[in-house]
């Protein structure tokens, strides 16, 4: 059987991936469906009730979670000086914001 992960995005869907899909693949994939404009980025975190986000950097495997984790994506707006030192340089090489 095929393992996968989903990860929900800013538009309500879920898009799946392979287990241990970089999460800088998965931004990509998911940033293009929902065509963003330069200006916002997407970060990916895992989630769950009661308990602090886990952001994941963008060499980040995407993996099974925990029960009562979630992954999602989350569009952002910024500047490079509100952002993390990994988000910004994702921003200088790819001009993909994840």
């Amino acid at each position: 059987m095929m393992k996968f992960v989903e990860v929900q995005a800013p538009d309500g869907k879920a898009y799946r991936f392979a287990a241990g899909t970089k999460a800088r693949f998965a931004a990509e994939r998911i940033s293009a469906r929902l065509q963003l404009p330069s200006s916002e980025y997407l970060l990916l975190e895992a989630i769950c009730p009661g308990e602090e986000p886990v952001e994941f950097g963008p060499d980040a495997e995407l993996t099974h979670l925990d029960d009562g984790w979630k992954l999602r994506a989350l569009s952002r707006q910024g500047s490079c000086s509100s952002l993390s030192w990994w988000e910004a340089t994702t921003r200088a090489q790819s001009g993909v914001y994840i």
